[in-house]
Protein backbone atom coordinates (compact mmCIF):
# COMPACT_ATOMS: atom_id res chain seq x y z
CA UNK A 1 0.00 0.00 0.00
CA UNK A 2 1.31 3.39 -0.91
CA UNK A 3 1.59 6.18 1.83
CA UNK A 4 2.67 8.95 -0.70
CA UNK A 5 2.01 10.26 -3.95
CA UNK A 6 4.08 12.42 -5.83
CA UNK A 7 2.61 14.64 -9.13
CA UNK A 8 4.73 16.33 -11.16
CA UNK A 9 3.20 19.15 -13.15
CA UNK A 10 4.89 21.33 -16.00
CA UNK A 11 2.77 24.32 -17.16
CA UNK A 12 2.91 26.88 -19.14
CA UNK A 13 2.38 30.55 -17.94
CA UNK A 14 -0.76 30.93 -18.93
CA UNK A 15 -1.78 27.58 -17.53
CA UNK A 16 -0.41 28.28 -14.32
CA UNK A 17 -1.87 31.30 -13.83
CA UNK A 18 -4.58 29.85 -14.24
CA UNK A 19 -3.69 26.88 -11.63
CA UNK A 20 -2.39 29.34 -9.29
CA UNK A 21 -6.04 31.51 -9.23
CA UNK A 22 -7.91 28.09 -8.81
CA UNK A 23 -5.30 26.98 -5.69
CA UNK A 24 -6.27 29.62 -3.73
CA UNK A 25 -8.28 29.73 -0.85
CA UNK A 26 -12.14 31.69 -1.54
CA UNK A 27 -13.68 33.83 0.63
CA UNK A 28 -16.46 31.41 1.20
CA UNK A 29 -13.62 28.58 2.13
CA UNK A 30 -12.41 31.24 4.94
CA UNK A 31 -16.04 31.90 6.64
CA UNK A 32 -16.20 28.70 6.57
CA UNK A 33 -13.16 27.94 9.01
CA UNK A 34 -13.98 30.81 10.40
CA UNK A 35 -17.33 29.59 11.52
CA UNK A 36 -15.89 26.29 12.67
CA UNK A 37 -13.52 27.64 14.93
CA UNK A 38 -16.33 28.52 16.90
CA UNK A 39 -17.67 24.45 17.62
CA UNK A 40 -17.38 23.85 20.93
CA UNK A 41 -13.87 21.85 21.98
CA UNK A 42 -12.95 20.96 18.46
CA UNK A 43 -12.96 24.97 17.51
CA UNK A 44 -9.26 25.84 18.41
CA UNK A 45 -8.27 22.36 16.25
CA UNK A 46 -10.32 22.75 13.44
CA UNK A 47 -9.06 26.84 13.21
CA UNK A 48 -5.15 25.87 13.17
CA UNK A 49 -6.38 23.17 10.43
CA UNK A 50 -7.65 25.98 8.49
CA UNK A 51 -5.18 28.34 9.02
CA UNK A 52 -2.63 25.12 7.74
CA UNK A 53 -4.50 24.83 4.75
CA UNK A 54 -5.10 27.99 3.48
CA UNK A 55 -1.44 29.44 4.41
CA UNK A 56 0.17 26.66 2.31
CA UNK A 57 -2.22 27.32 -0.77
CA UNK A 58 -1.53 30.72 -0.40
CA UNK A 59 2.11 30.10 -0.60
CA UNK A 60 1.78 27.83 -3.51
CA UNK A 61 0.31 30.48 -5.34
CA UNK A 62 2.40 33.14 -4.69
CA UNK A 63 5.32 31.05 -5.31
CA UNK A 64 3.96 29.90 -9.04
CA UNK A 65 3.18 34.23 -9.49
CA UNK A 66 7.08 34.82 -8.92
CA UNK A 67 7.61 33.14 -12.27
CA UNK A 68 4.34 33.60 -13.91
CA UNK A 69 4.80 37.84 -13.51
CA UNK A 70 7.74 37.21 -15.21
CA UNK A 71 6.15 34.99 -17.73
CA UNK A 72 7.79 32.20 -17.15
CA UNK A 73 7.33 28.46 -17.48
CA UNK A 74 6.68 26.50 -14.02
CA UNK A 75 7.66 22.73 -12.67
CA UNK A 76 5.35 22.15 -9.73
CA UNK A 77 5.99 18.76 -7.77
CA UNK A 78 3.03 18.06 -5.17
CA UNK A 79 3.46 15.18 -2.77
CA UNK A 80 1.01 13.80 -1.10
CA UNK A 81 0.96 12.16 2.09
CA UNK A 82 -1.96 9.58 1.75
CA UNK A 83 -1.68 8.55 5.67
CA UNK A 84 -1.45 11.81 7.03
CA UNK A 85 -3.46 13.87 4.46
CA UNK A 86 -1.22 16.92 4.13
CA UNK A 87 0.78 18.08 1.19
CA UNK A 88 4.36 19.86 0.71
CA UNK A 89 4.66 21.56 -2.63
CA UNK A 90 7.81 22.88 -4.93
CA UNK A 91 7.58 25.30 -7.24
CA UNK A 92 10.63 26.11 -9.68
CA UNK A 93 11.58 27.56 -13.12
CA UNK A 94 10.71 25.05 -16.13
CA UNK A 95 12.40 26.02 -19.39
CA UNK A 96 9.37 25.41 -21.68
CA UNK A 97 10.95 22.59 -23.15
CA UNK A 98 9.26 18.92 -23.73
CA UNK A 99 12.82 17.26 -23.94
CA UNK A 100 13.65 18.97 -20.42
CA UNK A 101 10.74 17.11 -18.71
CA UNK A 102 11.99 14.24 -16.36
CA UNK A 103 10.07 12.01 -14.03
CA UNK A 104 10.49 12.70 -9.65
CA UNK A 105 13.85 11.64 -8.93
CA UNK A 106 13.41 9.72 -5.57
CA UNK A 107 16.65 9.19 -3.23
CA UNK A 108 15.16 5.69 -2.31
CA UNK A 109 13.97 4.32 -5.96
CA UNK A 110 13.45 1.06 -4.57
CA UNK A 111 10.07 2.33 -2.84
CA UNK A 112 8.89 4.30 -5.65
CA UNK A 113 6.11 2.69 -7.66
CA UNK A 114 5.00 4.87 -10.41
CA UNK A 115 1.02 4.16 -11.60
CA UNK A 116 0.54 6.97 -13.84
CA UNK A 117 2.08 8.91 -16.27
CA UNK A 118 0.25 11.71 -18.43
CA UNK A 119 2.16 14.26 -20.65
CA UNK A 120 0.16 17.13 -22.15
CA UNK A 121 1.79 18.91 -24.47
Amino acid sequence: MLSSTVVDLYMKPKEARIYASKSEASVKEGLAWLGASFIPGAGPYLSVIGFINTSERSELSSNIRKYTNKDQSVHITIMKDEKYKFSTYVVKKWDGKKSSIKPFKTPAPQYLNVLYKKYKY
